[in-house]
């Protein structure tokens, strides 16, 4: 054999190094010797068709050791098989969201219940969504909180992963403040884990996530977003939800431009509460809380989409504004109510939820307040639903705890009729708060019956341990299966 470079030899074992440890100790030396007896004269390292001829052999050798093993071990090698086939499939990108047609959002007249095995929107887009809500609370160890997207024309049913990411260990497993655009096209959701704090809004057809920052805040909670989807209220503090306020620090009201990423502050003295967009978008309505109030008896004012102060609003003693989706379509009214708790910034997380017993004029000159003096004890607000209808949320039975459900009703404001519209299971176990519907699609509120819930993609842990598992049973009964075929041959043969 002629004596070659070096750099040639150690190019050569490099390659070989990819072929099985049994294959290298038998013939490597051989293929070395081959492959330097036919090298070209000062040829310093192997060639491109010299590579992938390698590859080829030992791609071929790989094969051969691993059909000898499988013959040898068939149980193992077919439970590895099935594990690589299931992962495999479980792993391939879902197919598209399903298709929606604009104007034509319902709500399925009884929702699924509360599941382990629903998918993440963010691997399996749910398409457009007509609500969403958390079940499940997180202070109950035995309860794993679920944030929920539901679709707006067939039954889809979301885990909306990205709320449950973004959740701060004070929060003690429930999702991150979360907000649904009222198409029911996007969600918006905060940051209350400290600084530097952002907001993320999530498309809910394609699941792509868009993350702004805001400043130096250290928490963030959406309050509203605009019916053009162009412009989302915030509120903003500088300190983390686990910790005390500093002296002289408050939550500030915001508002960025989704389109644009321009933050614009507002000149809000208190902090705000409660925000309703106008349904054109050019207003936005905005409950402060009363300590620090610019006037006594006055935190209610309404803002331009520049941020600043067009007018107050005189609600009636004790009333604040019943949530994001306050403001009537028509743009006369705004639903107030007594709150079912504290003025704080994380008030709006928890649904700011009121008992609506008054919609109060939006614009001046309206006509006086329309008293609501139908609805039904313990009933809160969640939208409305056309110019003289609202759709209002209650458990079920109302008194107390074990409630096997929550109802969605609706009260016409011109007959004070309550009928049923929907309800949410609960099993008496995971209670359902934080329910926000697509507002701008509910008029009139048209109610679809409910079929099989499809819950997309297991999520990956659900599909690990199901693959494991398949794993483990196909290897056990190929292993018997084996055992017995030999068992049998050693009979015959003796």
């Amino acid at each position: 054999m002629n004596p070659r470079p070096d750099p040639l030899e150690d190019s050569y074992r490099r390659m070989l190094r990819w072929f099985p440890p049994r294959y290298r100790q038998r013939r490597e030396e051989e293929l070395l010797s081959v492959l330097l007896d036919a090298a070209a004269p000062g040829q310093r390292r192997a060639t491109a068709a010299e590579r992938l001829d390698l590859l080829r052999a030992g791609s071929r050798a790989w094969s051969q050791e691993a059909g000898t093993a499988a013959r040898r071990n068939p149980g193992p090698a077919a439970g590895i098989a099935a594990l690589a086939a299931t992962v495999l499939l479980t792993s391939l990108p879902a197919g598209p969201a399903p298709a929606a047609e604009p104007g034509t959002a319902t709500l399925p007249s009884r929702f699924a219940g509360y599941s382990l095995l629903t998918g993440d929107a963010s691997t399996d887009p749910p398409g457009r969504a007509a609500a969403l809500y958390q079940q499940g609370l997180g202070v109950e160890l035995v309860d794993f909180p679920q944030a929920v997207v539901v679709g707006a024309q067939a039954d889809e049913y979301r885990r909306l992963d990205l709320a449950e990411r973004r959740s701060s260990p004070s929060q003690q497993g429930d999702p991150a403040p979360m907000l649904l655009s009222p198409d029911g096209r996007s969600v918006a959701v905060g940051d209350l884990s400290g600084r530097p704090a952002d907001v993320a809004v999530q498309d809910l057809t394609t699941g792509e996530v868009r993350t702004w920052p805001v400043g130096d805040a250290a928490r963030t909670v959406p309050l509203a977003l605009s019916p053009d989807g162009g412009f989302l209220a915030l509120a903003v503090s500088g300190a983390p939800a686990h910790e005390e306020q500093p002296p002289g620090t408050k939550a500030a009201l915001h508002l960025l431009d989704l389109r644009t990423g321009r933050v614009t502050t507002t000149d809000l003295a208190a902090p705000p509460v409660v925000a309703a967009w106008s349904p054109d978008g050019t207003e936005l309505a905005v409950q402060q809380a009363a300590e620090g109030s610019p006037r006594p008896g006055e935190t209610t004012v309404v803002l331009g989409a520049d941020g600043r102060t067009r007018r107050h609003l005189d609600l009636p003693a004790g009333h604040r504004l019943a949530g994001p989706g306050a403001w009537s379509p028509d743009g006369r009214l705004l639903a107030t109510g007594f709150g079912t708790g504290a003025y704080d910034a994380s008030c709006p997380d928890q649904g700011c939820l009121v008992r609506p017993t008054t919609a109060v004029p939006a614009r001046p000159g309206s006509t006086d307040a329309v008293p609501l003096p139908a609805v039904p004890a313990g009933a809160t607000f969640l939208a409305w639903a056309g110019a003289d209808r609202l759709l209002l949320a209650a458990t079920d039975p109302p008194a107390g705890t074990g409630a096997e459900s929550v109802r969605i009703d609706a009260l016409s404001l011109s007959t004070q009729e309550v009928t049923p519209v929907s309800s949410i299971p609960t099993d008496g176990e995971f209670a359902v708060v934080r329910l926000h519907l697509a507002t701008a699609d509910l008029a009139p509120a048209v109610v679809r019956e409910p079929g099989e819930a499809h819950r997309g993609r297991w999520p990956l842990p659900w599909r690990l341990a199901a693959s494991a598992l398949g794993a483990l049973l196909v290897a056990a009964v190929v292993g018997r299966l084996t055992r017995r075929s030999g068992t049998r041959r050693t009979a015959a043969t003796a």
